[in-house]
């Protein structure tokens, strides 16, 4: 898609003002801790996408990119930009970026085409081309369900999940509106049984019916479906009123009613009554306990009430599955105080169940005692019914404790409203008894009043329990599909992960293998331990290795993502931890396996910035190192950052003494990295020390072997070319050798080269010149990567470098057969 040729900083984050230059290749930023490097991640995140991640998101608290992006002494916020100059891939256009702080959602765009727009587009769409250390271990040790929704983000899969939270919700809403509506309907059934004096169960519906309008000499009914008048007729025939109040209904609902209430008089409910009070007294009296329960109860309101944009707290913006996640994670730390709830909770539910069963039986009475009863009696029978679903309200709420306490021991006493039930009843008895036609007229009407509630209550169950059926069908349906989807995607993600993290560690997990589990939110990553079965990756691996893990995932994940358009990516001091004997092996997996993506690399660790060097990871005029910072300057950098530049500066200004510094310090590294390179033979020191004395020189004499062995290979392949070659290189290491005085020097090992500090400046100028050209000798000219055996064990094959322009066989050509 894109590589970075520019990059200019100003008045951003801890950058005052600063011009990179990149030059479409990888480039490396090293320091100390606190020297800046991280400012330069943030504005090519800022630039390329909108975003700065320390900014933003989870865990950011007040912090925002318009309040704390600008550097602290910035008084404009339009002051405080970046600016890159990027080359498209495709095309081999430039354009150039430039995105301020006081308008991030609107950069500038030169030339503002319908390309530069595209790409712009996915840029800002794809802000995963940066990534911090954090970031890579939380893919490898973050909990399955964290590390489901950061890869899924990762990969643009994020709306899985959010739609996947939804379809749950829905089905859950659906399941509990079914049970209220099957509940409703129960109640509905009971009212009409009641009105056709059914409750013995002794005929059926349709028998009592037919039965009253037998009497009123109406045909019989077949059955009683949804649209059946059961009074049809009823009122053609002459003589027939209806009585205001069913003498026989009446009498049944209040029976009902007096049943329901003689419950809460048995032993039972008492008991069940006294035991909850006792549990919610425990609860009440630890302090803690109670303080999380009722956190508990707002983090659950809280998710009831979450309208999908905002929390509805605080109205910060949310994801639907962010928010989900935040809520959900804070009540999985309180599921000893959830599971005591829900023991207290189904202690209270038959207690309410009794109350609102009270509470359905008064309703089907209020009617009859409406008509039959006086005003102001009628009064203290609503307070009572008012008390009564207050009561239910009360302990369905379950919080404040103290509340529900209160609410059980002052339950409505049915006591209270015996006095009415049997002034009612009186007034019941009192009706006079209907003829035969009236009664069974009006006990038709009656219970045709309750037969329209019952089938409007079972059309609602219906429906409720086919949205109910649906809803799970979609979200198991749903899960059942994303979940295969999502399996192929991490067996493709898991090959090319275990194919990189082999690449690196060749040497003794050459046989790894891992395994990525999508099961509903969560994804289970486990990883082979050298053929002792796969585990987590924090159970037995090593840090360096979590760390490299972290970047194979990262690569594969990207590399399945992006594909070619991979072709950007920033890695915030991501092997910080990786031992120094496998950093070599990702140079070469990033070199080889991602050659067109051009990474930029921060570190603190200066020995891996100039293995990035030798390897030819990142060319040397691509490396800056920062010394320091500070705010009113912001970083301080050596500009002219190879290390022979600032030798060669060094002798110019007559500081020999530093100049001798650097280069003894850059010629050990170098004969370290040689000596593992050409796999020499260096003396065994007990203390895992080694000086330039003790490494440079079996560099030397490897390299020597090496040329000489390549040479009799060549020349039993009659390759002329091949053999002129190396023993041209031969020619020319052996009078670099001789240049650079390597036997003088290695005469007093002793010496340790602390003599050169003595020279001047015109005796150690033509030093560094000779060491600079031997130096020049163990690289490739083409790719600039110090040459290497490989394999790194076991006989040697090849003598090559990154780029393949250098590659000496040692593999002889077959003698002919006799």
């Amino acid at each position: 898609m894109i590589h970075v040729e520019t990059l200019r900083v100003h008045e951003f984050r801890g950058v005052r003002d600063l011009t990179l230059n990149l030059n479409g290749k990888n480039f490396a930023i090293c320091g100390p801790n606190g020297t800046g490097k991280s400012g330069i991640v943030d504005a090519l995140e800022f630039v390329l996408s909108g975003t700065v991640s320390r900014l933003t998101g989870r865990g950011r608290g007040d912090l925002s990119i318009k309040l704390h992006a600008p550097h602290i002494d910035c008084v404009t916020p339009e002051d405080a930009w970046a600016e890159a100059v990027v080359r498209l891939s495709q095309s081999d256009k430039t354009m150039t970026i430039r995105r301020t702080v006081k308008a991030p959602n609107t950069p500038t765009l030169t030339p503002d085409t319908t390309e530069t727009r595209k790409v712009l587009a996915y840029l800002q769409d794809h802000p995963e081309f940066a990534l911090s250390r954090r970031e890579v271990t939380n893919y490898v040790l973050a909990e399955p369900g964290a590390r489901s929704k950061d890869v899924q983000e990762l990969l643009k899969l994020d709306r899985i999940n959010t739609l996947r939270l939804r379809f749950t919700k829905i089905a859950r809403d659906a399941t509990s509106a079914e049970r209220s509506a099957a509940q409703a309907t129960k109640t509905a059934e009971a009212a009409f049984d009641r009105a056709l004096n059914l409750t013995a169960k002794a005929q059926t519906a349709v028998q009592v019916v037919n039965t009253q309008r037998m009497i009123l000499g109406l045909p019989a009914l077949s059955e009683i479906l949804d649209d059946t008048v059961i009074i049809a007729g009823v009122a053609e025939t002459s003589g027939q009123v209806t009585a205001i109040v069913n003498k026989a209904v009446a009498s049944n609902d209040l029976q009902a009613l007096r049943e329901a209430q003689a419950i809460r008089s048995e032993t039972t409910f008492d008991k069940e009554r006294t035991g909850t009070v006792d549990q919610l007294k425990e609860l009440e009296k630890d302090a803690s306990l109670l303080n999380a329960v009722v956190r508990d109860d707002f983090l659950k309101t809280a998710l009831d009430l979450f309208d999908g944009e905002h929390c509805p707290a605080c109205g910060v913006p949310y994801k639907f599955d962010e928010f989900v996640s935040i809520v959900g994670a804070k009540r999985a730390k309180l599921v000893e105080v959830k599971a005591l709830r829900e023991r207290a909770e189904t202690k209270l539910a038959p207690i309410v169940a009794q109350l609102v069963t009270e509470r359905d039986m008064l309703r089907s009475v209020w009617p009859h005692a409406k008509a039959l009863i006086s005003v102001e009696l009628m009064g203290t029978f609503g307070k009572w019914g008012v008390a009564l679903s207050t009561a239910i309200e009360s302990l369905q709420d379950f919080l404040p404790v103290d509340a529900t306490l209160k609410t059980l021991g002052a339950l409505p006493d049915p006591e209270d409203l015996a006095p009415l039930l049997a002034d009612l009843e009186k007034a019941v008895n009192a009706l006079p008894e209907p003829s035969a036609q009236n009664a069974a007229a009006s006990m038709l009407g009656a219970a045709q009043e309750r037969l329209n509630v019952l089938h409007t209550a079972t059309r609602t169950e219906a429906r409720a329990a086919k949205e109910a059926k649906v809803a799970a069908k979609v979200s198991t349906l749903y899960a059942q599909e994303t979940e295969a989807a999502l399996e192929a995607i991490y067996q493709k993600v898991q090959t090319r992960f275990s194919e990189l993290y082999r690449k690196l560690n060749a040497d003794d997990e050459d046989a790894f293998d891992a395994e990525m589990k999508q099961e509903k939110a969560s994804l289970d990553f486990k990883v082979d331990f050298y053929k002792r079965g796969k585990f987590p990756p924090g159970a037995y691996h090593s840090e360096g290795h979590q760390d490299s893990m972290g970047l194979c995932l990262y690569l594969a994940l990207m590399d399945h993502l992006q594909g070619r358009r991979f072709t950007f990516a920033v890695l915030d001091d991501v092997l910080m931890s990786v031992d120094t004997s496998h950093r070599r092996e990702v140079t070469r997996m990033l070199i080889t396996e991602f050659p067109n993506t051009q990474f930029v690399l921060t570190t603190h660790d200066p020995v891996w910035m100039k293995l990035m060097q030798t390897t030819g990871l990142v060319p040397s005029r691509n490396v800056v190192r920062f010394r320091k910072w500070s705010v009113e300057t912001g970083p301080s950098i050596w500009l002219d950052n190879d290390v022979w530049s600032e030798i060669e500066a060094a002798v110019s200004n007559g500081d020999v003494r530093n100049a001798a510094a650097q280069l003894r310090n850059y010629l050990e590294y170098v004969a370290a990295e040689a000596c593992q390179a050409f796999r020499a033979k260096v003396l065994y020191n007990a203390d895992g020390r080694y000086d330039l004395g003790d490494l440079l020189e079996p560099a030397l004499n490897r390299l020597r072997e090496l040329y000489s062995d390549g040479i009799k290979v060549a020349e039993t392949w009659n390759d002329a070319a091949k053999t002129d070659l190396i023993k041209a290189r031969k020619i020319n290491l052996e009078s670099a050798i001789t240049g650079a005085s390597i036997e003088q020097w290695q005469i007093n090992p002793a010496v340790h080269f602390n003599e050169w500090a003595n020279f001047d400046q015109k005796d150690f100028g033509p030093v560094v010149a000779a060491y600079r050209a031997l130096v020049a000798l163990l690289h490739c000219p083409t790719c600039n990567a110090l040459f290497e055996v490989t394999p790194p064990r076991g006989a040697k094959k090849h003598l090559l470098c990154n780029c393949g322009a250098s590659n000496i066989s040692f593999t002889r050509k077959p003698k002919p057969s006799a």
